[in-house]
């Protein structure tokens, strides 16, 4: 190969680089936003305790084999400060029921719209998590990557 085959590779090879840096980056400061925004919201929240009162089941169809299954999602009962009783749906469902009727659970409720409540769990923190890893696994890439490169072509 000759020398402008080379250094043109070594410029594309930068570039792409540069992008998946660039592209991790983003990645990075969107899971930072992302985190502090659910670390705000979560703080904002009251704690407090509810007992699972009952069952919602969906029929729910896989993306991958279009198979059905049931999904039981809780349904919890709450009271809040003022005293009034709120129930709610919990975000997250299984098969079989992640949840039995009459179990206690911590929940997080903001006191201005206590309807919007949740049970609290590690669930909240996946997509921030996700994210900041995913934006840290490419930007680590893209910079390895880049000063690689780099140094490849001021040798």
């Amino acid at each position: 190969m000759n020398a402008k085959a080379r250094s043109t590779n070594r410029i594309r090879d930068l570039l792409v680089r540069l992008v998946v840096l660039v592209i991790g980056s983003g990645f990075l400061f969107l899971g930072t936003y992302v985190y502090n925004s659910t670390q705000n919201q979560i703080a904002a929240m009251l704690l407090t305790e509810g007992r699972v009162v009952d069952f919602i089941a969906r029929t729910e169809t896989s993306d991958d084999d279009n198979e059905e299954e049931t999904i039981y999602y809780p349904v919890v009962e709450f009271r809040t400060f003022r005293g009034d009783v709120i129930r709610f749906e919990g975000r997250s469902g299984g098969n079989p029921p992640i949840h039995r009727i009459g179990d206690v659970v911590k929940v997080r409720y903001d006191p201005q719209t206590p309807q919007l409540a949740l049970i609290d769990s590690w669930e909240a923190w996946v997509v921030p998590y996700a994210l900041l890893g995913f934006g840290g696994f490419f930007t680590m890439l893209g910079a390895m990557g880049f000063i690689y490169t780099l140094a490849a072509m001021l040798k």
